[in-house]
C-alpha cells in the first residue's frame, strides 16, 4: 500500500466511522433529538473502539452536526455525555 493509498483508506475509514456513530446516536435519540450515552456504551453499540468514537464525536462536533455536554453524577461516580443532533447542517466531507 502506497502512502497515498494508506491516507485515502484512513480517510474513508474515519468518514465511515463518523457516519456510523452519527447513525447510532440518531437511532438512540429521543423526540428532542438528544441522547445520554457514555463513550464506552457508544463504542459497544456502534462496533467501534472507544478511541475511534471519541475521534468521530469530535469530528461531528466540529462539523456542527452534534452538540455535546458532559455531566458528572457524583453520587454514582461516573461521567455521561448528552448529545443533541442537528439535522439541518450541511455536511463537510473530509
Amino acid at each position: 500500500m502506497t502512502m497515498n493509498t494508506a491516507t485515502t483508506h484512513f480517510s474513508k475509514s474515519r468518514f465511515q466511522a463518523t457516519t456510523v456513530i452519527y447513525q447510532t446516536l440518531e437511532k438512540l435519540s429521543n423526540d428532542n433529538q438528544a441522547v445520554f450515552i457514555s463513550y464506552n456504551e457508544l463504542a459497544k453499540r456502534s462496533g467501534y473502539s472507544r478511541t475511534r468514537v471519541i475521534s468521530a464525536v469530535n469530528q461531528l462536533s466540529l462539523q456542527h452536526r452534534i452538540s455535546k455536554q458532559t455531566e458528572c453524577d457524583i453520587e454514582k461516580g461516573y461521567l455521561r455525555n448528552l448529545y443533541v443532533l442537528h439535522h439541518n447542517v450541511q455536511q463537510n466531507i473530509y
